[in-house]
């Protein structure tokens, strides 16, 4: 959905977030982002993706590079794995002082920190996940990324099992670029969520490929993960979008509605198409329309459907 740069309407994703799908502020989503490692898949046409793509659960290829999942709070408001999706700097608190200058408010608080923390330790357990990184910027926002980074200290206490460290976002994001197989479960503010997740996209291929989900108590919306300022229009029309990242949002949908053998259909089938390399749409260096990729999909589970009716 386009968001108007500068001015005009809000981000429409943002009012979805703070409707009243949710019954009551603390039930608001987190937003969750998964990456998986592939090397097999990319030409020369992307050398800058060969060396990372990950995925949350579980990795494909014998890649060294591990799997990486960002949970991000969104302004407080977790935002990638499960974190509240309203707070922060997405809160959307401004106004102008007098002419010439404008005040943003970031609104961080306790209860939606400590729901966020708690939601990424939760996955790390349920996911065999082994460590929690709470991404801030507390040496110098140190009241509202203090509040942030302390809760998370405390809820971190709760789950002795998963181990618990701590990253200034400057760094955080340099890390990201150089060596991202170091983290596991990223949990983080919103905004700095926002461009974690995009410098993720960008490492596994772009932002065809990362899928993403916000999480609610009552509902759920599931969508490609990286907004990455509007990407993609240039491709709108043409049939020629990469489709990976809704399918596997897709994927995450019926995991989320209980239906995990349909799930890994779809995932088992997108991951066989991109591994086979036959069918790449332009962002991938070849030719294939969106249409083309999503039949190659589409027979593909046709073929697991059979398989395991087999052998049942």
């Amino acid at each position: 959905m386009y968001t108007t740069v500068g001015g005009g309407l809000s981000s429409l994703n943002l009012q979805i977030r703070k409707a009243r799908l949710w019954p009551a502020p603390q039930d608001a989503p987190v937003l969750t982002r998964a990456f998986r490692s592939w090397t097999s898949l990319l030409t020369s046409a992307t050398p800058t993706t060969s060396r990372v793509l990950c995925r949350g659960t579980r990795t494909w290829t014998s890649s060294s590079c591990g799997t990486s999942k960002i949970v991000r709070s969104a302004g407080l408001a977790a935002h990638a794995s499960g974190s509240e999706n309203t707070e922060g700097e997405y809160a959307g608190l401004e106004h102008e002082v007098v002419p010439g200058v404008v005040e943003s408010i970031k609104v961080i608080t306790e209860a939606k920190s400590r729901r966020i923390a708690r939601y990424a330790f939760e996955y790390a357990v349920l996911n065999h996940r082994k460590t929690v990184t709470c991404v801030h910027k507390a040496n110098i926002m140190k009241l509202t990324d203090g509040l942030f980074l302390a809760v998370c200290g405390e809820v971190a206490k709760e789950f002795p099992s998963i181990a618990y460290n701590s990253i200034i976002v400057d760094n955080a994001c340099m890390q990201m670029a150089s060596k991202p197989q170091q983290f596991d479960v990223l949990l983080t503010p919103n905004l700095y969520g926002n461009i974690i997740d995009n410098i993720g996209a960008g490492l596994t291929g772009g932002a065809g490929f990362l899928p993403g989900g916000s999480i609610g108590a009552a509902a759920a919306v599931f969508e490609q993960g990286a907004s990455a300022g509007n990407v993609g229009m240039s491709h709108a029309g043409k049939g020629e979008a990469n489709p990976v990242a809704v399918m596997l949002a897709s994927a995450m949908m019926l995991k989320h509605l209980k239906l995990p053998t349909f799930a890994l259909w779809v995932e088992d089938a997108v991951y066989a198409v991109l591994g086979a390399g036959k069918v790449r749409t332009p962002d991938m260096g070849g030719h294939a329309s969106t249409a083309d990729f999503t039949r190659a999909v589409v027979n593909y589970i046709e073929t697991l459907k059979a398989t395991d009716a087999e052998r049942h």
